[in-house]
C-alpha cells in the first residue's frame, strides 16, 4: 500500500529527530571519551616511569580479589622502602587491580599452592614482583617458588627508612604548649599549628646509648620562646638532642617549613615552669 503524503512528513520528521539523536549522542560519546583521555594524560605527566608499568599492567583489568587489598599499603610501603620508588600517583583500586592481575596471571598458573600467600604467615611481598621485572614489563614471566623469600634483592626490614627519631607530645601537651604561644605571641590565622616533637636525630633512629629509650615516657621542660618570621617554637630540656637548641615547632606560615625553626635567633625565658610529656619515638614513613 502507497503510504500517503502526511505520513511520509511524519516518518521522515522522526527519522531526522533521530539522525539528530544518533549525531548528539555521538558527539557526546566522543566529547565523553575525548575529556577522559584528556585527563588521563595530564594525570599521566605526574607519573614515574615506575608507576606507569604498573598503571598500564592494570589498565582494562576488571576483577578484583577482595583479600588483596589488606596489601596495598604494604605495596605501597614496599617499593618505596626497598628500592626508594613512590607509588603515591597510583589510586588504591589501581594497585588493587594490579595485585588480582599478578595474581591471577603471573603467578597462580605457576605454582601448585597460591593460596598459601593468604595463610596466617604468609609474606605479602612474595606478592609484589622484583622492580626489574615491572619496569621490563617481564610480569608474565615469572616462576616464581613462593617458599624462597630471596626472590627479592632485600627485604624491606634492610632498608626501612627512619624519617628521625623524637620525642613526640601527647595530645593534653600539646594542647598546653599551644596555648602557651597564645598567651606569648599575636600568631597570625592563617599560619599552620603543629606542636608535634622534639627531634632527637633527623633521619637516624635512636643513637646506641638510646636505644634502650625507645617508647619511653619522658617529661620535657618549657624553658624559652623562640619567634621568627618564619617560625614559632619552645626551647626545651630533658631529653637528649642534636639540635644547638633542642626544641618543638609550634607554628610556621602557610608556605613555612618546620626546619626553618632551626634559625630562630631571637628566644625569650619563659619563667614558669611548663611540663610537657611525650614518648620516645622513631618516625617512619607512611603510605595511603
Amino acid at each position: 500500500m502507497v503510504k500517503n503524503t502526511q505520513y511520509l512528513k511524519e516518518e521522515i520528521m522522526e527519522s531526522h529527530k533521530f539522525s539528530k539523536k544518533m549525531i548528539k549522542e555521538g558527539v557526546l560519546d566522543y566529547l565523553k571519551t575525548t575529556v577522559k583521555d584528556m585527563r588521563e594524560e595530564n594525570r599521566l605527566k605526574n607519573f614515574s616511569s615506575f608507576e606507569k608499568q604498573i598503571y598500564f599492567y592494570q589498565k582494562g583489568y576488571d576483577k578484583t580479589d577482595k583479600r588483596l587489598q589488606q596489601y596495598i599499603n604494604d605495596f605501597r610501603y614496599y617499593y618505596k622502602a626497598v628500592y626508594d620508588q613512590s607509588v603515591k600517583n597510583l589510586k588504591n583500586k589501581e594497585i588493587l587491580n594490579f595485585l588480582t592481575k599478578h595474581y591471577y596471571e603471573d603467578i597462580k598458573p605457576n605454582i601448585d599452592n597460591p593460596d598459601m600467600i593468604f595463610k596466617a604467615g604468609g609474606d605479602p611481598k612474595l606478592l609484589f614482583p622484583n622492580y626489574n621485572l615491572i619496569t621490563m614489563s617481564d610480569l608474565s614471566s615469572i616462576n616464581r617458588d613462593l617458599d624462597n623469600p630471596a626472590i627479592h634483592n632485600e627485604s624491606a626490614e634492610k632498608k626501612e627508612k627512619i624519617l628521625y627519631s623524637a620525642v613526640v607530645l601527647d595530645e593534653y601537651s600539646r594542647d598546653k604548649v599551644l596555648a602557651l604561644m597564645r598567651l606569648c605571641v599575636d600568631v597570625p590565622d592563617d599560619w599552620k599549628r603543629l606542636a608535634n616533637h622534639m627531634t632527637i636525630v633527623f633521619k637516624e633512629g635512636l643513637p646506641e646509648e638510646l636505644k634502650d629509650d625507645l617508647n619511653k615516657d619522658v617529661t620535657l621542660t618549657v624553658k624559652s620562646i623562640g619567634v621568627s618570621d618564619d617560625a614559632i617554637a619552645v626551647g626545651v630540656e630533658g631529653y637528649p638532642s642534636t639540635k644547638d637548641t633542642p626544641h618543638i615547632t609550634l607554628a610556621i606560615p602557610p608556605d613555612g617549613k618546620p626546619v626553618n625553626s632551626n634559625y630562630i635567633e631571637d628566644w625569650r625565658d619563659v619563667e614558669n615552669e611548663i611540663l610537657l610529656n611525650g614518648k620516645v619515638s622513631e618516625i617512619r614513613p607512611t603510605y595511603s
